[in-house]
């Protein structure tokens, strides 16, 4: 399924958005970074199915250390860089 140009628009704001976040010169804002994460579990059926308790490596936020949230942050940003080649 092809993304119009609006919808790629708007997967590079996301993917700015999760840059901004894991910019190793600023500290990390984790409350920013779990906002990411759901809106996409929201807004993604694939994102919310890496994200469910029925995947293996699940962990509740609150269970989850900054590199666990940081690691999905950066599926989150791979996934989002493979749409812009449909």
């Amino acid at each position: 399924m092809s993304n119009s140009y609006m919808d790629k628009i708007k997967i590079l704001q996301d993917i700015k958005e999760i840059d901004e976040v894991l910019n190793p010169y600023v500290p990390f804002d984790r409350r920013k970074a779990e906002e990411i994460i759901r809106k996409h579990n929201l807004t993604d059926k694939y994102i919310a199915l890496y994200n469910s308790q029925l995947n293996p490596g699940y962990v509740k936020f609150e269970n989850a250390t900054d590199l666990q949230v940081i690691d999905n942050l950066n599926v989150i940003k791979q996934y989002l860089v493979s749409k812009l080649g449909d």
